[in-house]
């Protein structure tokens, strides 16, 4: 049986990743406050921005229409994974789980990136509505000035 790779489909897989990936980013977070403490400050410091974007994160994959005003790169496919790439290479610090959980961000972004060039049926362009905070959804053909 062949698996057929529609852009709804690669989509709400995306977005499931994503949400557990900034779910286990909190975690991670979290986790490296309770074990590293304020002796290593490098570790408190980026277990702080792993909560801080875990949350943002996981704010922008249910459309928070704030988190979306405050985060507008967070509404399209292609800031996004730049942003998940970004997320996952703050990770890398000297922490076995930070690093995994750096690989995976970064693994996510560049799927991000692959959706957002077009691939697997391309995605749906999304831009935010002036003022709204809600997220409209517009298909762009080939060949159309953008």
């Amino acid at each position: 049986m062949a698996v057929s790779c529609t852009a709804d489909n690669f989509a709400s897989t995306l977005r499931i990743l994503t949400i557990l990936c900034s779910i286990a980013l909190i975690i991670v977070g979290i986790f490296c406050f309770i074990l590293c403490g304020v002796t290593d400050p490098l570790n408190f410091i980026m277990a702080a921005y792993q909560i801080i974007f875990g949350v943002a994160i996981f704010g922008a994959e249910f459309k928070i229409g704030k988190i979306l005003q405050l985060f507008p790169f967070l509404v399209g496919y292609g800031g996004k994974g730049m942003f998940y790439i970004f997320v996952g290479t703050i990770c890398f610090t000297k922490n076995w789980w930070q690093i995994v959980m750096g690989a995976v961000m970064v693994a996510n972004g560049f799927l991000y990136l692959f959706f957002s060039c077009g691939m697997c049926g391309g995605p749906a362009r999304m831009s935010t509505q002036q003022g709204t905070g809600t997220v409209a959804k517009t298909t762009v053909s080939a060949g159309s000035a953008v």
